[in-house]
């Protein structure tokens, strides 16, 4: 599950319907090795995030809900139109399907779209890739 929240915008809404989404957060190694040691020395970088979201939208489903919000961020460029605060949802407190006990548990962060693929073929479901990436150090929140 996934709710997005424009910045210029009011409440947080929920996006689609989301088939999946990814997260990948990583920093990298500087190599802080001193001439003529054997044993190579590295330290921690700054951490980043940015990951996926891929959506489906069935038109002869009138449940889907629009993908245009995920769309129109890729296509601004002034913040803090081009920005929107993102919370991934791990586990939901309604999901009975999960391992998690029943709370939520979400990962709340700023992001930017910074690619979309849609893929349209004819009498199926309209499908894209979203691509982001955080703007701001995220929060793991649990309810």
């Amino acid at each position: 599950m996934l709710k997005l929240k424009r910045l210029d915008d009011g409440d947080y809404k929920y996006i689609c319907s989301i088939a999946n989404w990814s997260l990948n957060i990583n920093a990298d190694a500087i190599d802080i090795t001193p001439l003529g040691t054997k044993w190579k020395h590295a330290m921690k970088d700054l951490v980043s995030a940015g990951g996926e979201i891929n959506w489906i939208m069935d038109i002869h489903d009138d449940t889907f809900i629009d993908p245009q919000d995920l769309l129109a961020l890729l296509i601004e460029t002034q913040t803090p139109a081009a920005e929107a605060e993102a919370q991934f949802y791990i586990s939901n407190a309604d999901n009975r399907y999960t391992c998690f006990a029943p709370v939520d548990i979400y990962i709340s962060m700023k992001i930017l779209i910074v690619a979309s693929n849609i893929n349209v073929a004819v009498a199926e479901a309209i499908r894209g890739a979203t691509t982001f990436v955080s703007t701001e150090e995220l929060v793991i929140v649990q309810n």
